[in-house]
């Protein structure tokens, strides 16, 4: 008879942020806006990403300004048995995922326009949408097997 128990653990994190010069928050260059905001709420302080398709891109950045931390256990046992001509196994396995995601980076908002033309008479762009954050939700699985196979002689 053989047993085989096996874990893992992992654990990863990431937390990229951007600083930009206080000069460029959003507060100090548009009236009206509290410090501390931006244009969509106060979540964070940077001005939008203001982009000319194919020309030009200016502002803040969407792209940073995440936390994530991915936690993910699993265990398995698996029992062996042979006997004469026959062995049987049986076995069973947990996994389990956290993953903890927070993204503010489309708190800033984008201005997006399709020309030079458009952004000159105001053409309204595509601005993105505020988002307080995104947190994905924990899982688990659990499994069991089992098997009987005849030796060969």
């Amino acid at each position: 008879m053989v047993n085989e128990l096996r874990g893992s653990v992992q654990r990863t994190t990431t937390a990229p942020s951007q600083s930009p010069p206080p000069s460029t928050y959003a507060s100090n260059i548009y009236p009206g806006i509290q410090r501390g905001c931006n244009l969509l709420g106060c979540a964070l302080p940077f001005s939008p990403v203001m982009a000319i398709t194919g020309l030009y891109t200016a502002g803040g950045t969407d792209i940073n300004d995440e936390t994530v931390a991915n936690l993910q256990t699993q265990f398995a046992d698996q029992l062996s048995w042979t006997h004469g001509k026959h062995s049987a196994r049986v076995g069973s396995e947990f996994e389990h995922a956290d993953w903890n995601w927070a993204y503010k980076g489309l708190s800033h908002g984008i201005e997006t326009f399709q020309s030079f033309a458009d952004f000159l008479i105001g053409l309204p762009g595509n601005c993105g949408a505020s988002v307080a954050g995104i947190v994905l939700p924990r899982s688990a699985s659990a499994h069991l097997r089992a098997a009987e196979t005849p030796n060969s002689p």
